[in-house]
């Protein structure tokens, strides 16, 4: 799901679009809404809001082979006292999120199944 500005539109034009009011709703909504956040790429606005869903406690699993935000997050995630990282984010997680696609994606995919289970 795509949350934007009222009046804008995401450089990724597929899925589902939400719009909502300018300012601290873009990242509220965004995390209210998941059960996880997974972060690809990126050039300011994932940053954001890869932050407000680590403040907010959230899991966050940014896939650093998408470079742009996602690397810088997983970068600051992997350097972060292993009790500060988000929940059920375990070096092995942070090891498997530096594959390269394809390889990541079914990661990826392994890791929510079993966050759902977790949860």
């Amino acid at each position: 799901m795509h949350v934007v500005p009222s009046g804008k539109v995401p450089a990724f034009g597929r899925g589902r679009i939400l719009a909502v009011e300018q300012g601290i709703s873009e990242y509220t909504e965004c995390v209210e809404r998941a059960r996880y956040v997974v972060v690809l790429g990126g050039y300011g606005g994932a940053e954001r809001v890869g932050n407000f869903a680590l403040g907010a406690g959230c899991t966050v699993l940014p896939l650093a082979d998408t470079g742009g935000d996602a690397r810088l997050l997983h970068y600051q995630i992997y350097h972060r006292d292993p009790h500060e990282r988000p929940p059920l984010v375990t070096q092995a997680v942070l090891t498997a999120l530096r594959e390269p696609a394809p390889a990541v994606a079914t990661a990826v995919g392994n890791m929510m199944v079993e966050l759902d289970r977790a949860h």
